[in-house]
């Protein structure tokens, strides 16, 4: 009878294991799927600036060369010119002629402006949390949500997700599905209905039953923008007046194939509303990445997540110390 009770206890033992390995593989594949693809970016950029020090005259073409490698990356010329114009100065200040020490400065001055627009609390958190999404069709919103639903659920938080974009034909379904993936539950309503009242019937779900976080899907037609930031405005409203205070996050998705446009996108919702973070989607194939220096750089909005591909668990956390490190 011993044995049978020692057995039974070693197969308890061996299940928990599998079951907690098990987890932190999931968890560590929200990382790991990414690496490899954020990777060719940043060694795409590296090997560019590493090909101008092995030059010989490398001192007389520096900073042209590198103002054509930071354009070349969508920083964008404005960026470009702000950041060259201070590496100069300072190489000529301080007396700079060694490699080492023009390299340590650059990577030093795009370290800084990370740093300026660093998150101070942790995204996640604790207790109850509504997070409004914003950004334009086509970023990659809604996918980019099913993402971070899942994410959020892989660290232990219960996540319940709103269908507020009423216009976008099938967005409800879409954002269905990827609730289905995810493994969360999505509030919505019939196509067309109010989108305050979607957020509303939400907050409302969420205040009384036993979820950590609310994240809300919004509409993203930019071809009439005063149109679609009347509507934005008013899911804002409704969030403060029947959450009694704004959303404790609102994100702004960008495409980081965009280029320069995604500065534009980020300075039309900034002007607007109380941006918290940056979700940089798409960041995998041609993007470049670039666009992430100006934003962070002129608005000092924070990158809090990174979108590496298709797959529900590529949602990357950004680390500025590790981007650039990688990156230069």
């Amino acid at each position: 009878m011993n044995y049978f009770y020692i057995l039974a206890g070693c197969l308890a033992v061996v299940v928990v294991f599998l079951f907690i390995l098990n987890r932190s593989r999931k968890k560590s594949q929200i990382y790991t799927s990414g690496d490899v693809k954020l990777q060719r970016i940043t060694d795409s950029f590296k090997n560019k600036i590493i090909s101008v020090f092995s030059k010989g005259n490398w001192r007389e073409i520096l900073i042209e060369e590198l103002r054509s490698i930071f354009l070349e990356s969508d920083a964008g010329p404005a960026f470009t010119e702000r950041l060259l114009e201070t590496i100069q100065k300072e190489i000529h200040d301080k007396k700079l002629e060694e490699k080492d020490q023009v390299i340590a400065l650059i990577r030093s001055r795009l370290l800084e402006i990370m740093k300026g627009a660093e998150r101070k609390s942790d995204f996640i958190g604790q207790g109850k949390k509504i997070i409004l999404v914003l950004g334009v069709n086509g970023v990659g919103k809604t996918t980019t949500i099913g993402k971070l639903a899942y994410y959020l659920k892989e660290n232990g938080k219960r996540v319940l997700l709103s269908a507020a974009d009423t216009y976008r034909a099938a967005a409800d379904e879409q954002l269905k599905v990827w609730g289905e993936r995810a493994g969360v539950k999505v509030i919505s309503q019939t196509p067309g209905a109010d989108p305050g009242a979607v957020v509303y019937d939400s907050i409302e779900s969420f205040k009384i039953k036993d979820y950590d976080h609310l994240i809300i899907d919004t509409a993203g037609r930019l071809h009439n923008k005063d149109n679609l930031i009347r509507q934005l405005e008013k899911v804002y409203r409704v969030i403060n007046k029947t959450w009694a205070r704004d959303p404790d996050e609102t994100i702004l998705v960008i495409d980081a194939n965009t280029g320069q446009n995604a500065l534009q996108q980020a300075e039309i919702f900034y002007k607007n509303f109380r941006v918290t973070g940056i979700i940089l989607s798409k960041l995998d194939g041609t993007a470049k990445g670039g666009a992430v220096l100006s934003i962070m750089e002129s608005l000092k909005i924070p990158v809090v997540f990174v979108g590496l591909g298709e797959k529900i668990d590529s949602l990357k956390e950004f680390h500025p110390d590790e981007f650039i490190n990688s990156f230069i």
